[in-house]
């Protein structure tokens, strides 16, 4: 059987994870999350984090729309909510593999990075 880092099987694990079905399910207190859900579920997350003032919101997208809306983006600004509205974190990372960095190398050189 598989075993996460502390021992604890992989099975219980994902029936742990099963359970947190809401970001205040979480313990401890998130201050930031990272979104990877249909652009739907995205708009509810974002309803969700500013009723628990979650100042972070990161909406991944590797191709495509990826998880941003832009009705969840507007939400965020109007609500305070710092946003990044589709990129793809492992670009941002200095060891990650050099895809992810020749992506990054990429947006920069054409302009499209963001800071």
């Amino acid at each position: 059987m598989d075993t996460s880092a502390s021992g604890e099987s992989n099975l219980n694990v994902s029936r742990r994870c099963a359970l947190l079905r809401r970001l205040e399910d979480i313990a401890p207190a998130v201050d930031g999350v990272l979104v990877m859900t249909s652009p739907a579920v995205t708009d509810q997350v974002v309803q969700e984090c500013a009723r628990l003032h979650i100042p972070r919101v990161w909406m991944y997208r590797a191709g495509g729309q990826g998880a941003v809306s832009s009705q969840a983006v507007e939400f965020c600004r109007e609500q305070g909510i710092a946003v990044v509205p589709g990129e793809c974190p492992y670009m941002f990372l200095t060891a990650e593999h050099w895809f992810h960095r020749l992506h990054g190398f990429i947006k920069k050189i054409t302009g499209a990075y963001s800071s």
